[in-house]
Parts: structure tokens; C-alpha cells; sequence
């Protein structure tokens, strides 16, 4: 379902075939995309295959219906989200529905707190037979999609900070294999991922940073990296980590950090130029 409240059903899954398209979709269409994140989703299956409903589930959908399902169940289910829809968690690989009812806040595996989002259920208030105003609507919306960006940036700071730990020897000491190759583009996914959230919130004031971390990951896919480059990397992770997790001990530490690596920066202009 769209934000509008009409009920959509993104992906469907055929028995006998249709499993490539409906992973083309499920990664296309019904994963939450980060510039939409607060429409409801509800996905139908037409078997309950056991890794198919995972992948389904790890998209953050709203809800899953199995089929053949009938005209009674199916707005059953529609009128359950547009009365109960969940709140969002927001974790590193995860924007979506919190699946336990009960909790209001948790940890995650990074050691942050879990804040749930309240997302705006426009589905709700058209049921209830609410008048939305749209300039309102979209204030919500835009609330909503910064303050997940802005756990998102959080939650991706710890993922950067672990991968770069394990790049940066690997690249020093020349054991560059197939598993190091493959973190170094999960850390330009995770930079890509950081520059696409900054706008709007309050982390801009290191997005030259984060431009920097994705072009150095970038380049370490596609040819032999500067010693320089590689250097960089570490200062680089810990002063995106202190800008987006600041504590009260280390707030004027991160602005310490964040100028020490634009100073290393400007020193070495000319061999980060050839990045851009």
C-alpha cells in the first residue's frame, strides 16, 4: 500500500516459476527505499517457501498474505495495518516494522539504542475517514524519512569503522583476497549508502568526509591504491564514527578528529584529486 492508502500489492510469487522476477522485484520494488521509507507494504506468496519468506521479511515489509487468500481476509489484514501499524526499526541492514511488540527500546548489536520511529499511517486516517492535509502530510513524511536517515548514518558508522580495521592492514601488508575484496565493497556500499542520507540532516557538516570514504572504496575496487589512500582510511572511519555517535566526553573530540584528517586532506590535495 502507497502512502496514499491505496492497496498495493508490490510482488507476487507463482508456484511453478516466477522466483527470478519476483527477486528482481523484491530488490527493486518492495525493499524500502530510502528516499520512500514510511509506505506501507504488503507483499503475497503463493507458498510458504522458507527462504523466500525470509528475504521477504528482511525487506521490511509491513506484511506478508499467503495465497489463495479471500476478498474477507485480504481487507482483514488491510484493516489491521491501518490500525496497529508498527513502529520502524532502524539497524544497519534493516528499515521496517518492529516485529516484537512489546519493546518500545533495545539494544542492537552495535551497542546503540534501538529509538523506534513513528512513521505517519495515512492508510489509518483515510480508513477513519480523516481529512489529510497534504502540506502537513508531507511535513510528517520528510520528519519521519530524516530521522531514520539519521539512525541509519548512526548504525552504519560502527559497520564502516569494523570492515576498515580488517581493509587497511590487509592492503598494508598485501594479503589482498577474494574476502577482503569483498569487504571493500561492502564499505563502498556503506559509503554510497552515507552520502545518499546526508541531505537534510544534521551530519552535513562531514558529507566532504564521507565523499572522500566512498571515493578511496571506490578506487580500491579498480586499481592499485595509494599508500596515502590507505592511510587515510583509519583517521577517516574514526572521524565519521565521532561525528555521527557523539557522546557528551567526546564532543569536542570529534571536532578535533574532524579537523586533524581536512588538515592531512589539504596537505595531500594532489593525490586526493585524483579520486574525484
Amino acid at each position: 500500500m502507497l502512502s496514499d492508502g491505496r492497496a498495493r500489492s508490490v510482488a507476487d510469487r507463482r508456484p511453478n516459476g516466477g522466483r527470478r522476477r519476483f527477486r528482481y522485484d523484491l530488490e527493486n520494488t518492495a525493499k524500502r527505499d530510502w528516499q520512500k521509507p514510511v509506505h506501507t507494504i504488503m507483499v503475497t506468496l503463493w507458498e510458504p517457501d522458507g527462504d523466500l519468506v525470509r528475504k521477504v521479511i528482511e525487506s521490511g515489509v509491513d506484511d506478508i498474505l499467503l495465497k489463495p487468500i479471500s476478498t474477507g481476509q485480504l481487507m482483514q489484514r488491510i484493516e489491521q495495518l491501518a490500525n496497529e501499524r508498527q513502529k520502524f526499526v532502524v539497524t544497519a541492514d534493516y528499515i521496517g516494522p518492529q516485529r516484537r511488540k512489546d519493546r518500545e527500546k533495545d539494544d542492537s548489536e552495535d551497542g546503540l539504542k534501538l529509538d523506534l520511529v513513528e512513521v505517519p499511517n495515512t492508510l489509518g486516517s483515510k480508513a477513519r475517514g480523516e481529512e489529510v492535509d497534504n502540506y502537513e502530510l508531507q511535513k510528517l513524511i520528510s520528519e519521519a524519512q530524516t530521522e531514520i536517515n539519521e539512525q541509519r548514518l548512526k548504525r552504519n558508522a560502527p559497520e564502516i569503522a569494523m570492515l576498515v580495521k580488517e581493509i587497511v592492514p590487509a592492503f598494508q601488508d598485501g594479503n589482498v583476497d577474494d574476502v577482503i575484496k569483498a569487504k571493500v565493497k561492502s564499505l563502498s556500499g556503506f559509503a554510497a549508502d552515507v552520502s545518499e542520507r546526508l541531505s537534510g540532516t544534521s551530519y552535513m557538516n562531514v558529507s566532504d568526509l564521507c565523499a572522500i570514504l566512498g571515493s578511496i572504496a571506490s578506487a580500491l575496487q579498480h586499481e592499485n591504491p595509494n599508500p596515502k589512500n590507505i592511510a587515510l582510511l583509519t583517521p577517516l572511519s574514526e572521524a565519521i564514527s565521532v561525528s555521527f555517535n557523539p557522546t557528551e566526553e567526546s564532543s569536542g573530540l570529534a571536532d578535533q578528529v574532524v579537523a586533524l584528517v581536512r588538515q592531512y586532506i589539504e596537505k595531500n590535495a594532489a593525490d586526493f584529486a585524483r579520486l574525484e
